[in-house]
């Protein structure tokens, strides 16, 4: 595994050398680096830098969670409040935001001030420093004018008097400030860096972050252009599999462009423990998908699930669908890191049913990129670093913002498809000519869907000022279905291939609506191998759609594994074998590939879990009939007003500072 820069934390360092008196006392503290013993090495210059890496953001989930594509699963969290439109100046939310960014501002202009007092003739690495550090301020910059509107800005130290006077600056100069500073640093930073300082700031990603700023401002000739000479500095590339992205064994991999980093037992975070399902070690479930984002994934013939022909049906919703779709988020039926299958289904008492206690989806849903077996025992102590900006993005950048001006040559196509097309992904092509119209649409749906819960979905909703469209409303979940069960009170078991009638288990239990009770094959005198089977009539025809087979509680070894099922008008003539594999779960349902009709049926077990000789069921029933139905989230709406374009200045900041202008409407 490759060694890894570990960022020590000197936030405090940094903190305290700007707030103290230079002549307090005249005296050096004997418990902690002071400023008089610090700024003299490279070293030092090193290990101030390596501490403003501390301020990268990764709140990238919440952010997407306040948006149409994802839930807080907390109704009493401050994002949920953001979610409803009940943010105000005194909102934890924004007050974080805010102080976090203007931290991190200060920190990086008190940096800027004390790396000239380092002595090196290295000149060439304290700029490399100082380009890093340029950096962290540009992207705290981006971020508050993105949040807030126009904010103070500040580019130097100032005291507590000087900042009590600050007015809020014209987002267009802070925006110019952005591009500027972001082209400068560009051309001091490396393109690539050694083992020991990978997850550095690089040239790409000066560049990466500007083409991501400047499409955020709007301004798509400067975008393009950014995002143009990252394509083309032959540094990244799509990593070929999707489904592996965001994994350990993924990571620094060529489509990655800024990474925040982690390290097991050392500086660690706990993403497992926030994202994976309540059922994997109690997760959080603390953010979660909803329905919007599901439904946008198109058929894998690249139709949309609306679309007349497109093949979508409702009750097998994720089957024959965009991969992108299974391998960003956990849906029914997928298998979880330690082993067992997703099932989300309300009212089946599973422990990831939906809404079962606070902390399992609120959705149905749960994400899962970053989600990695390796932290399935240590939830809290995982090592995956944070992808922050990616190669996919680019591409995208670079086709949005030629679509926007209106650019539209063969290298949009390109740019889209390449995202589209990776090896495992493999969606079919965008094919021109289309519109400008018909592709600012086509761009839009490739971001939501290949940078869903990486932190981009809040921003551009709102840029693209489409954000009331998609938000208002109630939040949907799963598409569960719901069966419709034959009557059993006229049911017979009429033969089978043995039971285990000295123990009580006798085939009759099958159909006794008891799960405690159960047919298991003979075992105290004899023990006869696969394949078993019991035949069923049920007093008169039905039509049967399906079945639901119920193992014996508590046990796994036993239950059937491979079966097949026939059915039969008389008991005596059989057809329409239909052979099924089950699950070793409490509860199997499976579907016949059309209804038929029928009095009789027969289900042969050929093999059971465990490699077992006996097989035992708890139950069987037949579904004659199903619909669909969409889980509503009960607790609350979300709303979203046009004062909520932009995030509240925190009032303790307007209390102390007259001159700020709060935000219209609140």
């Amino acid at each position: 595994m490759m060694n890894r820069i570990i960022f020590f934390s000197l936030v405090a360092l940094l903190l305290i050398t700007t707030a103290c008196s230079d002549n307090f006392l005249q005296t050096e503290p004997n418990d902690r680096l002071s400023d008089g013993s610090f700024w003299n090495t490279e070293e030092d210059a090193e290990l101030a830098a390596n501490a403003l890496y501390d301020h990268l953001k990764t709140a990238i989930f919440r952010w997407d969670s306040i948006s149409d594509i994802g839930k807080p699963n907390t109704p009493s969290s401050s994002a949920s409040q953001n979610v409803q439109g009940l943010q105000s100046s005194t909102s934890g939310y924004g007050r974080g935001i805010w102080g976090n960014s203007y931290e991190a501002i200060r920190a990086v202009n008190d940096y800027l001030v004390k790396i000239d007092r380092v002595e090196s003739d290295n000149t060439a690495l304290l700029d490399r420093y100082r380009a890093e550090a340029r950096f962290i301020r540009a992207y705290q910059y981006s971020y508050l004018l993105m949040f807030y509107g126009d904010v103070p800005f500040i580019t130097e130290p100032i005291s507590i008097s000087e900042a009590k006077e600050l007015t809020r600056t014209d987002k267009a100069e802070i925006w110019d400030f952005v591009s500027s500073e972001l082209q400068e640093i560009s051309e001091v930073l490396p393109e690539s860096y050694s083992d020991n300082d990978q997850g550095r700031i690089t040239r790409g990603a000066a560049l990466a972050w500007k083409a991501r700023a400047m499409l955020w401002a709007g301004r798509y000739e400067e975008a393009a252009a950014a995002a143009q000479a990252v394509m083309d500095s032959g540094v990244y590339e799509l990593y070929p599999s999707y489904q592996d992205l965001f994994s350990y064994e993924a990571e620094h991999n060529s489509g990655v462009i800024l990474n925040k980093e982690y390290i097991k037992n050392e500086d660690s975070n706990s993403l497992f423990d926030i994202l994976a399902p309540f059922s994997q070690k109690s997760s959080g479930s603390t953010f979660v998908p909803t329905k919007s984002l599901v439904d946008a994934y198109e058929m894998a013939n690249g139709m949309k699930i609306d679309d007349p022909g497109s093949g979508y049906d409702p009750a097998s919703p994720y089957e024959n669908r965009d991969p992108r779709l299974r391998y960003s988020m956990f849906v029914y039926g997928d298998v979880l890191p330690d082993g067992q299958i997703y099932d989300p289904r309300p009212g089946l008492g599973g422990p990831d049913d939906i809404m079962r206690s606070f902390t399992t989806t609120s959705t149905g849903f749960n994400i899962k990129k970053y989600v990695n077996d390796q932290d399935l025992e240590d939830p809290s102590n995982g090592g995956i670093n944070i992808i922050l900006q990616r190669y996919a993005e680019i591409l995208l950048t670079y086709a949005e913002a030629k679509i926007e001006l209106g650019e539209i040559d063969q290298s949009v196509y390109d740019a889209i498809n390449e995202v589209r097309q990776r090896p495992d992904v493999e969606m079919p092509a965008i094919q021109s000519p289309k519109s400008q119209e018909e592709l600012r649409q086509i761009v839009r749906h490739e971001r939501k869907v290949e940078l869903a819960f990486e932190g981009l979905r809040y921003f551009d909703i709102r840029r693209w000022e489409i954000a009331p469209e998609v938000m208002n409303g109630p939040i949907r979940g799963i598409t569960s279905v719901q069966n419709t069960y034959a009557d059993r009170s006229d049911w017979e078991v009429i033969d089978f291939s043995s039971d285990n009638e000295p123990r009580g288990n006798v085939a009759s239990n099958i159909i006794d609506d008891d799960v405690s009770t159960i047919w298991h094959t003979a075992w105290v005198n004899s023990n006869p191998p696969h394949p078993h089977y019991i035949t069923i009539d049920m007093g008169d025809r039905q039509e049967i759609i399906g079945f639901r087979i119920r193992g014996r509680q508590g046990y796994n070894d036993g239950n059937p594994q491979d079966i097949y099922i026939e059915v039969s008008s008389n008991g005596n003539t059989w057809e329409h074998r239909e052979d099924f594999t089950l699950n070793n779960v409490g509860s199997n349902t499976v579907y016949t590939s059309s209804a038929r009709q029928a009095q009789y049926f027969r289900m042969t077990v050929e093999s059971s879990f465990g490699g077992t000789t006996h097989t035992h069921v708890a139950e069987i029933e037949v579904i004659t009939a199903q619909a669909t139905e969409t889980w509503v989230y009960p607790e609350y709406e979300r709303s979203f007003g046009e004062k909520d374009y932009f995030l509240p200045i925190p009032d303790e900041e307007l209390t102390l500072n007259p001159n700020l202008e709060q935000n219209p409407g609140y």
